[in-house]
């Protein structure tokens, strides 16, 4: 940044400052006033401040839809490599590695109260899958936020 617009810059702050620490008790008009008087262009301002505010909006809505994305993929590749893997395993395979992923606590125990023994082979592999994809996808999160 040159050293005028630096200049410009600290006079809008303080001028900004300035103006909003005393005006409790001041229209909006006589605020803009002083800010005039300051030798703010208040318009262009606000203009300015406006579009600054719906470009950081934007940028924020990019960066979560793009997670969104990378972790619709990952889920999708997960599933992808996982479907049909534990067709060949017994009942009992199954519900050892259920018990031995509910057991690490990585995953969320909300499945720990399903009276699993009862149900079905083809309903413990369901659920054997989205804890393998569950637990791929919270890996990778972790990853992530260690970066």
């Amino acid at each position: 940044m040159g050293k005028d617009k630096e200049k410009k810059s600290l006079v809008l702050v303080d001028a900004l400052t300035d103006a909003l620490g005393g005006s409790e008790d001041q229209s909006l008009e006589e605020v803009k006033e002083e800010l005039r008087e300051e030798g703010v262009d208040v318009e262009a301002t606000l203009r300015g401040l406006l579009t600054f505010k719906e470009e950081v909006s934007r940028t924020a809505r990019r960066e979560r839809l793009e997670a969104a994305r990378e972790r619709r993929h990952l889920t999708e590749a997960a599933r992808s490599g996982l479907l049909g893997r534990f067709r060949d395993w017994t009942k009992e395979q199954v519900l050892s590695r259920i018990e031995e992923m509910i057991a690490s606590q990585r995953i969320a125990p909300t499945v720990s109260y399903r009276d699993l023994e009862a149900q079905s082979k083809e309903d413990l592999i369901s659920l054997l899958e989205d804890l393998e994809i569950a637990s791929q996808v919270e890996s990778h999160d972790q990853d992530q936020a260690g970066r």
